[in-house]
């Protein structure tokens, strides 16, 4: 576009009544310090000459725009003008988008408006780069931005609410819902109310959006091999993916309380048998539930309620006064405690049991999906103390065996480490909760902090405690 002529005259004395705001500009009319431009037009008159286009049905301003809203408002009638002539008007424009060394730097909804309007005007993204001091990647970015964002977005950009890099993470997604829904919660997270910063948007976009297509085609993959190894004819029953969360609690496959892993052993069983073989034998499905976060992406559910409905009759000969035998909490490889209460199975009625199971699971699945997040500072000190208490008075026996530590000091100044063993770290964390859930004096202490820990976390606590409530309204 440069082949087309352009000159200049000046700077002359013009009237000001000729000049005009260029409708091109991206800047829209909106400029900041004019009262100080005022100020300073007023004490030291103006010090350099605005530049225009000059043109027969008025002159467009090119550069000097706050100087020429200032000189408005004091009334001044002309002022020292560079008049420019152009054949062309993206050569026009593209002199207006220039850094000349007086300009205020476009902001970043002022950079896709002027890609934009160059577009519009017939430019390419490399014709607009230079004027625009930026490589034409970046350049093809802001267009990219202009055709995809939703309005909401645009007025984002505009008040700084939304960055370029954070807004650039938008750009794979589909357009439509799942776009406004990550705009929405990128601009207003669960906790604060605050636009996330670029790593919290990055994890979140990428857990909520990116990730599950992934997990998705990966178990759209494995389930043929699986239905060869789980045969419907031998009672097995495959969860459809977008159905997992009626049996799951999360990616990691904790099950909600009224399900049990198939590979897990059965309370109370003489013959020791797993709770997929004793359904089997009475006919009741065995579930095969994605979970893509555990190791082998999916898992093995028993419905306890259909089991108990199936062994009716055996179970009412069961002597109602049968003590209840104990069994121990169990870590599974690879994917957290068990979460099974220490004393035994909660009753079907026992809301306070299943609650602690529930909010285990969900702390447990939060940790899965955040293995980076840090549990030395806040919101989890709150339970350093607690955990301390259960680990020298309560069980100091299974922190020893794990943890090679005796003393409540020693173990205060692990629980303080940040950066290192992590991973131990929460699940000897979780494990001591559990603990504590049996432990009567600790128990209520435990449900107030673990509830208020999980809001913290941003965990919809009130839909699981809905969920609990209507498991156990089940007949």
């Amino acid at each position: 576009m440069n082949d087309n002529k352009h000159t200049m005259t000046g700077p002359v004395m013009r009237s000001l009544g000729r000049v005009r705001e260029w409708s091109a500009n991206p800047r829209q009319g909106v400029y900041e310090g004019i009262p100080e431009m005022v100020e300073s037009l007023r004490a030291n008159g103006l010090q350099d000459a605005i530049h225009v286009w000059e043109r027969e049905e008025g002159d467009f301003l090119l550069k000097g725009h706050r100087r020429f809203a200032g000189m408005k408002e004091l009334g001044w009638g002309g002022c020292l003008q560079v008049v420019h002539q152009f054949d062309d008007e993206g050569d026009a424009y593209l002199y207006l988008l220039q850094d000349h060394g007086h300009t205020v730097a476009l902001n970043a909804e002022e950079l896709v408006t002027a890609v934009e309007v160059g577009v519009g005007m017939g430019m390419t993204v490399g014709d607009l780069a230079p004027a625009l001091g930026r490589s034409v990647e970046r350049v093809q970015l802001f267009f990219d931005l202009g055709e995809m964002l939703p309005q909401q977005g645009r007025e984002a950009l505009a008040d700084g609410r939304l960055s370029l890099h954070v807004a650039e993470l938008l750009l794979p997604l589909d357009r439509g819902e799942e776009m406004r829904g990550a705009l929405q919660m990128v601009l207003c997270d669960a906790v604060g109310n605050e636009p996330l910063s670029y790593k919290a948007a990055e994890a979140a976009i990428q857990a909520k959006y990116v990730q599950p297509k992934k997990w998705l085609a990966a178990w759209l993959r494995l389930v043929g091999v699986l239905m060869k190894k789980y045969p419907v004819a031998d009672g097995y029953h495959f969860v459809e993916w977008g159905q997992r969360g009626e049996y799951v609690q999360g990616e990691s496959g904790q099950p909600w309380p009224d399900y049990e892993f198939g590979d897990g052993y059965m309370p109370r069983d003489a013959d020791g048998r797993q709770w997929q073989e004793k359904a089997k034998g009475l006919g009741v499905p065995v579930y095969v539930v994605p979970a893509p976060r555990r190791d082998d992406r999916f898992v093995l559910l028993v419905s306890k309620k259909m089991l108990r409905d199936a062994e009716s009759v055996e179970a009412a000969e069961v002597p109602e006064s049968e003590p209840v035998a104990e069994r121990e909490v169990t870590v599974h490889a690879g994917d957290g405690p068990s979460l099974e209460r220490a004393s035994a199975s909660a009753p079907a009625d026992d809301v306070d049991g299943r609650w602690m199971k529930v909010m285990f699971n969900a702390l447990w699945e939060h940790l899965k999906a955040n293995p980076t997040d840090a549990m030395t500072g806040p919101p989890w000190e709150c339970f350093h103390e607690l955990l301390v208490h259960l680990a020298t008075d309560v069980d100091a026996g299974a922190v020893s065996a794990w943890l090679g530590m005796a003393s409540a000091d020693e173990l205060r100044g692990w629980l303080a480490k940040d950066r290192s063993q992590r991973w131990q770290l929460r699940q000897v964390m979780v494990l001591l909760m559990v603990l504590a859930a049996d432990a009567a004096e600790s128990r209520e202490e435990l449900r107030a902090a673990l509830g208020g820990l999980l809001c913290e976390l941003g965990v919809d606590v009130a839909g699981l405690e809905g969920r609990v409530d209507a498991e156990v309204c089940q007949p």
